[in-house]
């Protein structure tokens, strides 16, 4: 994974990569939901922030589909769970991280989406979702006490 060069020396650049996994679609009106982020690689000059970091969200929630049978359908989702953010025990210089930690937390969802019919059994499905949660504790100082990730997704849907 290639890493993205800082341009300054105050403010670190961050990559995310975000996988988000949402089960088959059995019409059930409550999906649960599950987004992760395996790894933040971050490139600083000084080398003395975490290599990685990483969170996860499960949300489950309550969504509310307009026209559920026809061609073209949309619709929007609410929910709350909890979140996890975590920071690698390795240095981006290679030396140990002796203040890693690990963040608990509670997170809140909402968003909203369409599905387009291909099949009887088969839609494709695009989303945006807006997950805010708590502060994260790492051993860096992070610069707002709540943590406010926007995720857009697309996938299909298996109707059973």
């Amino acid at each position: 994974m290639k890493a993205l060069r800082s341009r300054s020396t105050e403010r670190p650049r961050i990559r995310r990569r975000s996988h988000g996994v949402s089960g088959k679609d059995r019409r059930r009106p409550s999906p649960s939901k599950c987004r992760s982020s395996p790894a933040f690689t971050v490139a600083t000059p000084g080398g003395s922030l975490p290599k990685e970091y990483a969170a996860l969200y499960l949300t489950p929630g309550v969504r509310l589909t307009v026209h559920p049978d026809a061609l073209v359908s949309v619709f929007g989702s609410v929910g709350g769970g909890y979140a996890r953010y975590s920071e690698s025990k390795e240095r981006a210089n290679g030396s140990p991280n002796p203040n890693q930690r690990d963040t608990n937390t509670g997170a809140v969802q909402f968003g909203g989406g369409v599905d387009v019919r291909a099949l009887q059994w088969l839609a494709f499905r695009g989303e945006v979702r807006d997950v805010n949660t708590g502060a994260r504790n790492f051993s860096i100082v992070t610069p707002h006490n709540h943590v406010h990730n926007v995720v857009v997704s697309g996938g299909f849907v298996l109707r059973f």
